[in-house]
Order: C-alpha cells, then sequence, then structure tokens
C-alpha cells in the first residue's frame, strides 16, 4: 500500500513538473519600447537581437533573468558601439491579445477568419542610461 501512495506521489510531482516546464517554454515576452517579442527556451539566458524594429540597424543583447521577462539590456548601433544600457523588471502579471487571420476555405470556397488569444509578460523598462550625443 504504501508503496502504491509512493509511486502515485511521485507522478503527481513528476506531472506538476513537466507542465511548469513547458508553460514557461511557451511564454511570450514582448519588449514594446524596442519593437521587440521574443519566446525565450529558457528563463536565464542570453539572447542576441539582430533587428531591432525601433532602431534600424541596431543589434540588442538581452540577458533574461527570470521567466517573468526581467532583464538587462545592451543596445549597439551599426559600428558596435553602446547606445543604451538599462533594466526591465518583470512583468507581473499575464496580458491577453488577439490575433485575427483570415482564412479561405478549401471545400466552400468562403472566407472565414480565425481568432487566437495571445497571452503574454509586458515587462516593464527601470533605467536607461543614454550616453550624451547616441541618440537623434
Amino acid at each position: 500500500m504504501k508503496q502504491k501512495i509512493i509511486i502515485h506521489f511521485l507522478s503527481l510531482i513528476t506531472l506538476m513538473l513537466f507542465t511548469t516546464i513547458r508553460l514557461q517554454a511557451q511564454i511570450t515576452l514582448v519588449y514594446d519600447e524596442f519593437g521587440i517579442t521574443t519566446y525565450p527556451k529558457k528563463c536565464s539566458d542570453t539572447i542576441n537581437i539582430s533587428y531591432v524594429k525601433n532602431y534600424p540597424g541596431c543589434k540588442m543583447k538581452l540577458f533574461l533573468k527570470d521567466c517573468s521577462g526581467a532583464a538587462l539590456f545592451e543596445l549597439y548601433d551599426k559600428k558596435g558601439s553602446l547606445k543604451i544600457k538599462g533594466e526591465f523588471s518583470s512583468g507581473k502579471d499575464t496580458l491577453s491579445k488577439y490575433s485575427f487571420a483570415q482564412i479561405i476555405g478549401i471545400t466552400d470556397g468562403k472566407s472565414h477568419t480565425r481568432v487566437t488569444l495571445i497571452k503574454y509578460l509586458y515587462p516593464q523598462p527601470v533605467v536607461q542610461d543614454v550616453p550624451k550625443g547616441t541618440l537623434n
């Protein structure tokens, strides 16, 4: 009887751990200040971003601290000079937005709209050091 209880308990712990890891891998982080959306594979990771939407021609290094989006960042210009250095605090709550896609039906030839709910975290900027004369 004890063995069955232990086996069920270990199975439950394993399932909870697997679910947590799976959920962490699927979280979306949105950094609107730079026009970046990322899907981190690990909670603590370094991400090199070669295209920064709001700063054309710049590259960014994002040093993730945890799964909630807390991170340090460095933005470099084309020459490799540091433009901006700062930090993001954790996204405290999961936000939601909707994505709409028009789908044309194969069988009936009609178009349909598919609506997808996207859940994401929105980390807030804490500090931004901007060296003088670097931003126009």
